[in-house]
């Protein structure tokens, strides 16, 4: 399959900055580090029971986004302040799965950034617009490539222009590099769901249990003090068939123990 000219038009859309690209010198990492004020975490009871009576008075339903397929929206939804982990193996379709809720979540009018340390955003791009289309963009049925191609960038332009944004960064990462502009994401562009592709390309190696530990402890408080779902994407062991289905303790890393204590 040729994609080059399709990929062009996805650059000459990145330029334009109908899909907003963060590039990693636009954070400082130490600012947005440890951005919290300890002194707001320290509350006065007689504050608190204002807030719970007031609560008690005027109820609000809690907001919460839905998968993009109707049978799952009774069954699972994305709550603000929680981490989803998706786990699968190799080529398993988990960064295929995540590009489409993050178009579900644009849909819904929420603000989304990916950070993908595994595809250049150019190529995430590409893959999104073939699920946005819904179609091979490739072989346009009923108009030239061109035509087609022009028309779907517009489509999407005023679909996801100031809803996504795509952060800069291929290749391995710091922990600290990530949580930094995830913090960014929050606190200064409004955005509120945060994919992340993905846990291993963020901490040193695989068996490294204290970083992962450390690192997903970290993006679990993230959300919840800045009331955002982190979504991340992980890597499941290698199991002896590809018939076998995959459960949560064939996950890598410490992060059963994570989530369960989170819980």
């Amino acid at each position: 399959m040729q994609t080059s000219n399709v990929q062009e038009r996805a650059k000459a859309l990145d330029e334009a900055r109908r899909v907003r690209l963060l590039k990693p010198e636009e954070v400082d990492v130490d600012k947005y580090l440890h951005a919290t004020d300890l002194t707001n975490k320290v509350r006065e009871v007689a504050v608190l029971l204002d807030e719970l009576r007031d609560e008690f008075a005027n109820p609000s339903k809690e907001v919460t986004h839905t998968m993009p397929w109707p049978k799952t929206e009774h069954s699972f939804r994305f709550r603000p302040g929680e981490v989803t982990l998706y786990a699968g193996s190799n080529g398993g379709g988990k960064s295929l799965i995540t590009g489409q809720i993050a178009l579900g979540l644009i849909k819904q009018k929420q603000k989304i950034c990916i950070q993908s340390f595994e595809m250049k955003p150019k190529r995430t791009l590409y893959r999104m617009l073939r699920q946005f289309a819904g179609e091979n963009i490739e072989f346009p049925k009923f108009m030239s490539k061109e035509k087609y191609i022009g028309r779907l960038l517009d489509r999407f332009h005023d679909f996801a222009g100031n809803k996504m944004w795509l952060y800069d960064q291929q290749g391995t990462v710091t922990t600290n590099q990530v949580i930094a502009v995830t913090r960014y994401c929050a606190m200064e562009l409004g955005i509120t769901h945060v994919f992340i592709d993905s846990l291993m390309k963020c901490v040193p190696s695989e068996d490294d249990y204290n970083a992962q530990k450390y690192f997903v402890d970290e993006l679990t408080a993230l959300a919840r003090d800045h009331n955002i779902h982190i979504h991340l994407v992980h890597h499941i062991r290698k199991l002896s068939s590809e018939e076998v289905t995959p459960n949560k303790n064939d996950i890598k890393g410490c992060l059963l123990y994570t989530s369960d204590a989170a819980d």
